[in-house]
């Protein structure tokens, strides 16, 4: 079968592109079929025009690095209309330049599926459409592939033409590398807890602020694209240019507050100080950047002081009121409380700490350092996402975070000094309340789940600690709690346990084997199938070698290596295995790797019992041996009859005439050999009738293929048929099954002698044998009708056949050559034209231990 062929009986779309120029060399008919481009208006395009202009640079990229893994773009017909494809790509030759072989598969109905789930999942559609967030799903391109409504509210488009737009139809171009950059973290397994915020447009013109929490969609291991959650947070930045200019007065505040405030950035340099700072070094703020603790204090306290920086940044946790003495510039010892937080940018990075310290040496400012304290604290808890909040022993509220604030839509100034039943949901706040009143009678720290649901009816979860307050004489003062929305997390929680149970219904139900293995290759599960198959239960081989279980001695090693390559690709084959009882049986094994998080944790293996399936092979090819045999009986029927023609007619020579003793004797040797000949032939049918057990020898290819050829040389010989031989002897012993090999090198000297018979003129068979770097070639060639060109590639199926009347055949023979030919690693071709003749090609691999 000629390239050409062999690319058009492809059923993808085939492209070979030249490495260098990018050009589309070849392509198969299924192309031009579908694409609607002529083949040449293909040969002057660059493989890259197939693809929209977003996807070009990338594509690029992946033709010059091939890298045999499927990757997922679109491809433009000639009408303009783009389709979904799933694209290969690996390297070749083609004709004498390098090119890249590209596989395209249309993957519309896997999109057409993927949107049929999405709109199927009816559990999820009434909160996403009723969520007050906007949800998103995009692909890994920034490509919209579904919206809420809440979505299409803020942006004022209709969801038809969100989902012909891309991510950057709707952000400002200086936040699409934020976005890219985010993505790239996310593939690579980063876990991104700051929400993104960018700017958006709506149609109208206008812009709002949005925050975009993202969550990879992932098909087996692989991120397909992702979920993303928008909130609309213009209120906030507004507010946020609002706390820019209180930070100045706040600046202005810390110069002029008599406690030190200062700056360090991650070296512990100074890189802001007050003047209060300054003033107790005797300094100024200015002299004072750039310098370190220990070139205005005494050795052991500005160790002491690095020592807390440095703790405080390895560990992100502040240093709240810590006492200290230090040496002042005067000489005398101040006494100091000392706070130290980290200091972060914009993206949460630590950059450096702050540190307030305030004179405590008289208690003069004790009242102003409690507060200042306070402040930072509350500064701390204002920048964390959970709830927190203050009470004291009337469950009366003394303090909240802003995230409290933000969550029951309510201000400081609504919640200081009231009671959860006065502001909370009644379910929640009968809730808390128990709750509180535990802590308070235990003293303990105690956590809680507490569940309620909002006015529109969606439940809530929090996870909830709540710590007892005490005083400096350790009376109970209060209640601190701290709330965390777990109702996402209870979410995945619930999927994932109902996917675990799905998986392992699907394990444990499946119609096959299965066997699971860790990294080791030691059993980790099996399935009842297995059990039933095998006769082992999980209890008795967990966490044993599978291979001491089910592998014949023999097979050990070829077990070895295909649990190795399991552990990396795919693997399928055709083996035997054994059971408890000692039985051996054939099987096919799949296995392949398991993935977790994108590392191989363990394989698993697929066994079938193949015992049936193996029956009937061997019934079919008995069956087309015995039909061989009919065929063949007709023909040496008539050469058995000269031999014995012979014998008798000397026997009544014998017995009539008398005759001297050389004579007799000549006349007997005369019977002898026309004996031996027809034993010779009897025994040469006997070998074709009789089963022959399926093991493999090391065995002279040339000598089975001859075998063969005497066989069928009478009925050459009556019907004037040549037989041309060219055998090369350097081949070495092939380890095969000598019956097998005659078997199938008999059925084409048949179908060859079968294509003869109403040839006129010279009638020519030429069998030849050739030896091709590690491979046989057995070449079986006729100059008889040919095939036509329609059956070429049917040839091989069961039960095909072209043979009519009295001759017609069973459809088998072809077909059992094949399986011969495969059961041996080899392959085996034909190439024919209608009139001219035909030739079939066998490729047999040489044994690996053979010396060439």
């Amino acid at each position: 079968m000629n390239g050409v062929n062999i690319l058009n009986n492809i059923p993808e779309y085939v492209f070979i592109i030249d490495s260098n120029t990018k050009k589309i060399l070849k392509v198969n008919e299924k192309v031009l079929r579908d694409y609607g481009y002529s083949e040449e208006e293909l040969h002057n395009m660059s493989y890259t025009d197939l693809h929209p202009k977003n996807e070009r640079e990338k594509i690029m990229n992946e033709i010059e690095n091939p890298q045999n893994k499927t990757f997922f773009y679109y491809h433009r017909k000639r009408d303009g209309k783009l389709i979904p494809v799933g694209i290969s790509f690996s390297k070749i030759e083609f004709e004498g330049k390098r090119a890249v072989f590209s596989i395209a598969r249309d993957i519309s109905k896997w999109k057409r599926e993927w949107d049929k789930l999405k709109e199927s999942e009816e559990k999820y559609k009434f909160i996403i459409e009723n969520s007050p967030d906007g949800i998103f799903i995009m692909d890994l391109n920034g490509n919209i592939l579904s919206v809420n409504p809440t979505i299409c509210e803020r942006l004022g488009y209709s969801e038809k033409e969100l989902l012909q737009m891309n991510l950057c139809d709707i952000v400002p171009t200086k936040y699409l590398k934020q976005w890219k950059n985010r993505v790239g973290k996310i593939m690579k397994g980063e876990i991104l807890n700051t929400p993104a915020e960018y700017e958006v447009i709506r149609k109208d013109g206008t812009r709002n602020w949005i925050e975009v929490r993202s969550t990879p969609i992932k098909k087996d291991g692989k991120i397909i694209g992702f979920l993303g959650i928008a909130r609309d947070i213009t209120e906030k930045k507004q507010m946020e240019e609002k706390l820019h200019w209180e930070h100045k007065l706040l600046q202005t505040l810390i110069n002029n507050v008599p406690d030190s405030v200062f700056f360090k950035d991650k070296e512990n340099k100074f890189i802001l100080v007050n003047k209060a700072k300054a003033l107790h070094h005797n300094t100024t703020p200015e002299d004072m950047i750039g310098k370190t603790d220990f070139d205005f204090l005494p050795e052991n306290e500005a160790r002491s002081a690095w020592e807390d920086d440095e703790n405080v940044l390895k560990t992100k946790k502040p240093l709240i009121g810590k006492i200290e003495q230090i040496t002042r510039a005067d000489g005398k010892k101040h006494w100091l409380s000392v706070t130290k937080i980290p200091l972060t940018n914009d993206e949460g990075e630590i950059i450096g700490t702050v540190g307030i310290s305030r004179d405590i040496t008289e208690q003069i400012e004790a009242q102003k350092s409690l507060k200042k304290t306070f402040e930072t604290l509350d500064a701390l808890i204002n920048s964390i996402p959970d709830l927190i909040y203050f009470k004291n022993t009337e469950r009366k509220y003394i303090q909240v975070n802003r995230a409290f604030e933000k969550f029951f839509n309510l201000s400081k100034k609504e919640i200081i000094g009231k009671r959860d039943e006065e502001i909370l949901p009644s379910d929640l706040a009968k809730y808390c309340i128990r709750s509180d009143q535990k802590v308070l009678e235990s003293k303990k720290v105690l956590r809680f789940t507490e569940k309620f649901q909002t006015p529109n009816e969606e439940t809530i979860i929090f996870e909830t600690i709540k710590t007892p307050l005490f005083d400096d004489k350790k009376n109970l003062i209060g209640i601190i709690g701290i709330s965390r929305d777990i109702t996402e997390a209870k979410k995945v929680e619930e999927n994932i346990k109902l996917q675990k149970a799905f998986f392992q219904s699907l394990f444990e139900n499946s119609p096959e084997a299965i066997v699971t293995l860790n990294r080791n290759g030691l059993i980790e599960n099996v399935n009842t199938k297995f059990t039933e198959l095998f006769g082992y239960t999980l209890k008795e081989i967990k966490g044993k070698n599978l291979k001491k279980l089910i592998v014949p001695e023999e097979l050990i090693e070829e077990a070895d290596q295909l649990v190795k390559t399991a552990m990396k690709e795919i693997i399928s084959i055709e083996t035997i295995r054994k059971k408890k009882d000692g039985t051996k049986f054939p099987v096919s094994i799949l296995g392949a790797p398991i993935y977790i998080d994108k590392k191989i944790v363990g394989s698993f293996g697929i066994y079938r019992d193949l015992t049936e399936k193996k029956k009937m092979e061997e019934e079919l090819i008995h069956s087309e041996r015995l039909s061989t045999l009919g065929e063949l009986i007709a023909g040496i029927a008539h050469e058995l009859n000269n031999p014995l023609t012979t014998v008798i007619g000397y026997s009544e020579f014998i017995l009539s005439t008398k005759m001297d003793e050389e004579e007799l004797i000549d006349k007997l040797k005369k019977i002898k050999e026309e004996a031996d000949r027809c034993f010779r032939i009897v025994q040469a049918l006997l070998d074709i009738a009789r089963y022959h057990p399926p093991g493999r020898d090391y065995t002279d290819l040339n000598h089975v293929i001859e075998k063969a050829i005497q066989i069928k040389n009478y009925e050459f010989s009556v019907d004037n048929i040549k037989v041309i031989k060219e055998f090369d002897y350097s081949i070495p012993p092939m380890k095969i099954n000598e019956h097998r090999i005659q078997q199938a090198i008999l059925n084409l000297l048949i179908n060859a002698h079968e294509a003869l018979l109403n040839k006129k003129g010279e009638r020519r068979i030429e069998v030849k044998t050739k030896k091709e770097g590690k491979k046989a070639l057995i070449e079986i060639s006729d100059n008889g009708i040919g095939i036509a060109e329609e059956n070429l590639g049917k040839i091989f199926l069961p039960f095909f056949t072209t043979k009519r009347g009295i001759k017609k055949g069973t459809g088998l023979g072809l077909s059992i050559v094949q399986k011969i030919v495969k059961e041996h690693n080899g392959n085996i071709y034909v190439s024919s034209k209608k009139g001219e003749g035909t030739t079939f090609t066998i490729i047999l691999p040489f044994p690996e231990k053979v010396r060439l």
